[in-house]
Formats: structure tokens, sequence, C-alpha cells
């Protein structure tokens, strides 16, 4: 059995799949063929706006407000089940609620101004910040999964290689970095990513990040399988995370749009009574304030 990180689970039983738009596309394996020396390769806005057309992506943010994904975590190493329910509106809003095996449930939420966690085993409800908050607020913005020239700063194709038995073209994203500069380098990490997407289908089939969590930065590799249709946008039914060497799978059941209340991302009484207090504190002598 797998040695136990108690900081790696944790961030296991917090995730759920991102918004991958969607559109009817049946998944292509394509067998690897090496790039030649010469070949030009696509701009990454290709590759990215292709995803979007096959799977209906840019369609599903212009004519959806919200969106509720339900499924189930499998974390078979250790016999663990849970659920998992992301439930996002536009412009920016997101509450992540998910369990597995005898860890307690996880809260993330964005409600547009503030970013918030609460896990008992944590020490209950806490204010992102930092990383986390940097991470929380790329995953928030309901058209993330068009990966637009507005939030990124940098998209590139660097390569077309094989990955998990597809031919693939290889895409670095950085996201946009804050104004100020030490917080623009403390995050460059969680702002990086690389994702994978089938030369064949135009479909992603996994990517590499680095995901901020009680006070660790982890990277994550995923595995998107088994596209399928719910409603008239496609995701990946089925998708394999690997963090610290634990895999969890991620399965997808179940996607309403438009239902979403929008008073579910009204701030936890706990989360408000932590805004409370700093509002509370006095400030620092010299600061300018009164």
């Amino acid at each position: 059995m797998q040695a136990f990180r108690p900081r790696a689970f944790l961030l296991l039983a917090s995730l759920a799949p991102a918004f991958l738009g969607g559109s009817a596309a049946a998944l292509q394996v394509s067998a690897p063929k090496p790039a030649a020396a010469a070949e030009e390769l696509p701009t990454a806005r290709a590759v990215i706006d292709r995803f979007s057309d096959v799977t209906g992506g840019k369609a599903l943010v212009e004519k959806t407000t919200s969106m509720h994904l339900k499924g189930t975590l499998s974390l078979e190493a250790m016999g663990m089940k849970g659920e998992f329910e992301r439930l996002s509106a536009k412009p920016d809003k997101m509450l992540i609620k998910s369990s597995l095996g005898g860890m307690g449930s996880t809260l993330i939420g964005y409600d547009g101004k503030v970013a918030w966690m609460d896990n008992a085993m944590l020490g209950g409800p806490q204010i992102l910040e930092g990383s986390e908050l940097m991470g929380t607020l790329m995953q928030a913005s309901y058209d993330s999964g068009l990966m637009t020239d507005r939030e990124y700063e940098k998209l590139e194709v660097q390569a077309r290689e094989p990955f998990e038995g597809h031919d693939c073209y290889k895409v670095l994203a950085v996201y946009r970095a804050p104004a100020d500069p030490e917080e623009a380098k403390a995050t460059e990490k969680v702002r990086t990513s690389l994702s994978w997407f089938d030369v064949a289908s135009g479909l992603q089939i996994g990517s590499q990040s680095t995901q901020a969590q009680a006070g660790s930065e982890i990277s994550v590799t995923s595995v998107n399988a088994d596209y399928k249709k719910f409603g008239d946008y496609t995701f990946p039914a089925s998708m394999t995370q690997e963090v610290s060497g634990m895999k969890v799978v991620v399965t997808l059941t179940s996607v309403e749009y438009d239902k979403v209340d929008p008073k579910t991302f009204d701030l936890p009484a706990g989360v408000q009574a932590l805004l409370n207090d700093e509002a509370k504190q006095p400030v620092p002598a010299g600061s300018g304030g009164k």
C-alpha cells in the first residue's frame, strides 16, 4: 500500500473536473507518430479553438449561465470512494463539494470576490490567498475551458509527441500574472500548465499542472477519457488524476444547465465570520488608516 500523505490526500479529495466544454464528439484513438524534423506546428489558439469546436465549449459559454456537475471519486489503492459536485455560474462564481473515504467533506468556493475553503481536518473555514487564491480564480472563470487570450499571457504549442497512446500537440499555457511582481513570481508554478490535444480528434487527452492547497504546491497529472454528451455539450466522463503517486478516478455522472440557485454561492457563516474578524483588526501604525 502507498505511503499515506495527508496533504496530497486532501488535495485529491477536493479535485473535480474543470470545465471542458461540449458537443457531440467521439474519441478517436490515433497511433503515435514522430513529427518530421521540419514539421510546421499549428498555433496554440488553433488547437484550443478546435477543441472548443468539437466539444461545443464556446456555445456552452454563450448559451448557458450556470452548470451543476455531479460525479463520483474512487481511490482504488485504498479502497475509498466518494462523491463530488461542482456548481458554477457566470461570470466567475464556483462551489466545489467533495468527499473521499473517512476524510470528511471539503468545500471550495468563490463568490466573485472572496475565495475560501472549509475542511475540518485542515482547521475549518479559511480565506484563500496567494497561490491558493490564484488556482481558485483560474477554475472559477465560467469560460476557463476556452483558455482565452484575455486570461492567458502565453499559449504555445511546444511539440507534437505521444501522450497516453495518442498522437498529440503539447500546449504550454501561462495564466496572466498579478500586477505585483512578487505575487507574479510566487504564483508562477500554479499559473503554468501543460496540455495534450489529440491530433486526429482535437480532444484534450490530459494535462499537468501545479495545485496549491493546505500550504503545499503539488504536481497533478490528469488523463481524460470516455468523452460523452451531457445534454448538448461534451465532457470527459472519466478523468484519472495522479497526485504524489496516488491515483483517483473521477467519474462524471450528470450535468445540468441553468438551474443553479444564485444563493448557492453566498459565503457560509464561518467564512463570513472570518471576514468580520479581519475587518475588526486594528490598522497598523503608520499605514495611513484612521
